[in-house]
């Protein structure tokens, strides 16, 4: 039996959140994304860790109000010290959300393009170029 979805409201295949005006990302912001996706991660572990781990949890903090809308990163979160920290956490989260979503609105060639600017593949591919020529 074959379904015709072209006008599907509110099921499964629907376009109703598809915003027709929006811009696709540019092949820079593609790679920026990529590499704050990649990196900014290890580098805010360390700033994290730097800033916070001579700091003792505040008693009176209650990080569970703070949590609301980040239930799906609690493992993270669970770790902020005081309410300053979980601020600054949340906004890391943000940030990381927004740099997937800049490369999900790209198309896959995009991605695969920009992926080729991560430091580890410009070192690599040209050494592995070099060693398959001799």
């Amino acid at each position: 039996m074959a379904v015709d979805i072209r006008f599907a409201t509110n099921e499964v295949g629907t376009f109703n959140d598809f915003d027709v005006d929006q811009q696709d990302p540019t092949f820079g912001q593609v790679i920026g994304a990529q590499l704050g996706y990649t990196y900014k991660p290890i580098i805010d572990a360390f700033n994290n860790m730097n800033a916070y781990s001579r700091v003792e949890f505040d008693p009176a903090y209650d990080p569970r109000p703070d949590m609301v809308g980040y239930e799906d990163y609690i493992s993270t979160l669970v770790h902020a010290k005081n309410s300053e920290h979980m601020q600054i956490l949340k906004h890391q989260l943000d940030e990381n959300m927004e740099r997937r979503e800049v490369m999900a609105a790209a198309g896959l060639w995009t991605n695969l393009g920009a992926g080729f600017f991560d430091p580890v593949n410009l070192i690599a591919l040209p050494l592995v170029a070099l060693l398959l020529a001799f």
